[in-house]
């Protein structure tokens, strides 16, 4: 499995991670396919979106025969938005989008459906073989440029197990046939 976090050391602060260029994560992914790498892993919380942007990228330059039985995972649990609208009623960010974006961490039954459908417009595929619940133990909501912006006001690991939770959409999801798989990302 090709995990697509797409950091390396931070030049300018040895304690941080920097994410990779565009270019670079592509190459990586292109690289992955050419040596017989057939399962990736991603996450919208990866660079704020860019890691399944990245994903997305190297599969369509990769073309269709290039995808032939691979099978890709993201998480569940994270929206994107931008930096100024923090809010799950705020659409999307478009493909490409270069200005300050922020993570939203939200583990109800609803945001199963809601992310797949966000992570599938940036990887630009029909479908992927499963989704994980990512950090719900974490205590950051709202993060932008990897700060904490706003707590969690609720226990995410609490929200995720409850009957209206993340954990109950993923398996709907499954057993409706949408996805194949479901697990967590701690």
């Amino acid at each position: 499995i090709l995990g697509c976090g797409f950091n390396k050391p931070d030049p300018a602060n040895s304690e941080a991670l920097a994410f990779i260029s565009r270019r670079e994560a592509v190459a990586t992914v292109l690289a992955a396919l050419q040596l017989g790498i057939r399962q990736l892993d991603t996450a919208p919380l990866y660079g704020a979106g860019l890691s399944e942007e990245y994903v997305g990228d190297a599969l369509l330059e990769a073309g269709l025969d290039a995808t032939v039985g691979l099978k890709v995972w993201t998480k569940a649990g994270v929206v994107i938005r931008r930096a100024e609208q923090v809010s799950l009623n705020q659409a999307p960010l478009p493909l490409g989008f270069t200005g300050e974006r922020a993570t939203i961490r939200d583990y109800s039954f609803g945001m199963a459906q809601r992310g797949l459908e966000e992570s599938l417009i940036r990887l630009r595929l029909p479908a992927v073989t499963g989704l994980r619940v990512h950090g719900p133990n974490r205590q950051d909501r709202v993060t932008i440029g990897g700060n904490i912006h706003e707590p969690m006001a609720v226990d995410g690991t609490e929200q995720t197990l409850a009957t209206d939770g993340i954990l109950a959409g993923l398996s709907a999801l499954r057993s409706d046939g949408v996805i194949e798989e479901v697990s967590l990302g701690l």
